[in-house]
Protein backbone atom coordinates (compact mmCIF):
# COMPACT_ATOMS: atom_id res chain seq x y z
CA UNK A 1 0.00 0.00 0.00
CA UNK A 2 2.96 2.48 1.03
CA UNK A 3 4.67 1.64 -2.44
CA UNK A 4 1.03 2.52 -4.12
CA UNK A 5 1.20 5.98 -2.72
CA UNK A 6 4.60 6.45 -3.34
CA UNK A 7 4.14 5.81 -6.85
CA UNK A 8 1.03 8.30 -7.12
CA UNK A 9 3.20 11.04 -5.40
CA UNK A 10 6.21 10.46 -7.78
CA UNK A 11 3.22 10.18 -11.16
CA UNK A 12 2.03 13.56 -10.23
CA UNK A 13 5.54 15.33 -9.78
CA UNK A 14 6.40 14.00 -12.99
CA UNK A 15 3.56 15.20 -14.36
CA UNK A 16 3.76 18.47 -12.87
CA UNK A 17 7.78 18.88 -14.03
CA UNK A 18 6.63 17.43 -17.51
CA UNK A 19 3.88 19.97 -17.86
CA UNK A 20 0.82 17.15 -18.78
Amino acid sequence: MDVYISSLIWFNITRYIIGW
